[in-house]
């Protein structure tokens, strides 16, 4: 209780407020992607939650921008659904464009972007993870965007790091995983720094679990496999 309040005290101190929504789901697994979605990572990191008795929650950021060098942005745009599977178990996947123009989606917000039948691309994704795993925790993004807007990005960071030194358990990779190369400058940069910081600051280090990647993590289930995921045969938390 004492680290708790001792991290919701620095982020009062730093921009005013601590996110009161953090307070009611704290004891959560977190998955931090832009979009609240579902793909077989997101199946992975409920199965883990499951595993380790926390509730699977999303913190999405669907104000950052889609930039094409990112491979998990890609995927928001044009999925690669997986439908089925092959007589040797291998997955039967077709890529989804779901952008009418995805050439004029660089640099433009995640929530800006509207999909072939003009919904928007945050709630195209948010109604794919609902319908595999309905009791989904989504925390609303205004609770604390808006508390961190205006820091800088050593300060953004240190507060996002310092809600697991308490309150919740964050589920990632540093280290490897889907974007590769292209995440090893983030995390030399950005990541490592920060995380000592939280560390001197608490004197206790963020609880980040990792998570596992192999390439059928990037494809989404899609029709009967959306509702059967679970069985999915490469999908293990052992």
């Amino acid at each position: 209780m004492l680290l708790k309040k001792q991290v919701e005290h620095a982020w009062v101190q730093r921009c005013g407020m601590f996110p009161a929504e953090i307070v009611l789901t704290s004891h959560c697994g977190v998955f931090a992607r832009q979009l609240a979605s579902f793909r077989f990572e997101d199946a992975l990191f409920i199965l883990m939650c499951e595993e380790a008795g926390l509730a699977p929650s999303w913190l999405p950021y669907s104000s950052d921008v889609f930039v094409s060098i990112s491979p998990l942005k890609r995927s928001y745009i044009a999925p690669l659904c997986a439908h089925g599977y092959s007589k040797n178990g291998v997955l039967i996947t077709k890529r989804n464009r779901i952008v009418v123009y995805p050439d004029a989606c660089e640099r433009k917000k995640l929530s800006d972007i509207k999909t072939c039948d003009e919904q928007s691309l945050s709630q195209w994704h948010r109604k794919r993870l609902m319908q595999a795993y309905p009791d989904a925790v989504i925390l609303d993004e205004a609770c604390y965007q808006e508390a961190l807007k205006g820091l800088c990005v050593t300060d953004r960071y240190d507060l996002f790091l310092s809600l697991f030194v308490a309150h919740m358990v964050l589920f990632e990779d540093y280290h490897g995983g889907e974007s590769g190369a292209e995440l090893d400058g983030f995390t030399s940069r950005v990541f490592e720094p920060a995380f000592e910081r939280v560390y001197k600051a608490f004197g206790v280090k963020p609880l980040v679990v990792p998570i596992a990647w192999r390439p059928e993590f990037a494809c989404y289930p899609d029709g009967e496999l959306l509702n059967s995921w679970r069985h999915a045969p490469f999908l293990s938390v052992k």
